[in-house]
């Protein structure tokens, strides 16, 4: 018992201690910032977030720092994890602002309707919380029912019992597929310029401007696998790309 006490007291310790060092590191990071030393303050905001620490205001200020630097692709991908965790008009401003500075952008192709409605649906929530509406519906439907096996005095129309498992099994369904497409199909940002070769040519096509957001679609000998804004298919160093 004393051991778990001892393990326990030490990981706390621990805990607190990794705690205020990435808060003393985030802290001098910003006085280099607002110093102007831009390069050594992305620096050390590069290292808390390679260190897994991850909020919205450390990315912000990332961002902000390598824009400062004219690193508009680890700018953007800066501002877009930022997003991620908190839609605050300055990260989308500030985007918005590095986004304009990309060489040679390439404009997205429109899916066509139902396929947008299909993304804006699943992407509506987390996996996580997909997960915990699935959850709490089962159980709301299997407690109903586990009410009325009881014979007491509640009373529920059956369709509400299956309209429950019906969005239950919906949910879970969402879930999955948000999670392949996390795991499997996920974006990232073009960080650096570089070449782009075609897939079907196996030729350099075109020069990618730091900045353009891609979908990731595989590892090929030769790199990363991605696609472009414009629907075409082709194959990016691994070092140009950086996963969202």
């Amino acid at each position: 018992m004393n051991q778990i006490i001892y393990i326990t007291f030490f990981f706390f310790l621990f805990a607190f201690e990794s705690k205020a060092e990435s808060n003393m590191m985030f802290e001098k990071a910003n006085q280099l910032y607002h110093n102007k030393m831009y390069d050594s303050a992305s620096t050390l905001y590069t290292q808390l977030i390679n260190d897994g620490y991850s909020n919205s205001n450390l990315f912000y200020n990332a961002g902000n720092s390598f824009y400062k630097n004219e690193k508009i692709g680890l700018a953007i991908w800066c501002y877009k994890k930022a997003l991620q965790l908190d839609h605050n008009i300055n990260i989308q401003d500030n985007l918005a602002l590095a986004q304009n500075k990309i060489k040679d952008p390439i404009y997205e192709q429109k899916d066509i309707f139902f396929i947008r409605w299909w993304k804006a649906g699943y992407n509506l929530f987390s996996v996580n919380s997909w997960a915990l509406i699935s959850l709490f519906l089962f159980l709301g439907a299997m407690t109903i029912l586990f009410l009325i096996k009881l014979k007491t005095e509640f009373a529920i129309s059956k369709r509400v019992i299956v309209s429950l498992f019906s969005i239950s099994f919906i949910s879970l369904f969402f879930m999955l597929v948000k999670h392949i497409n996390e795991a499997y199909y996920y974006r990232g940002i073009i960080i650096h310029q570089t070449n782009f070769i075609e897939k079907h040519t196996n030729k350099n096509s075109v020069i990618l401007s730091e900045g353009v957001e891609v979908e990731y679609n595989g590892i090929d000998k030769d790199g990363i696998q991605v696609i472009l804004p414009n629907g075409q298919e082709g194959i990016v160093r691994s070092r140009d790309f950086k996963k969202l």
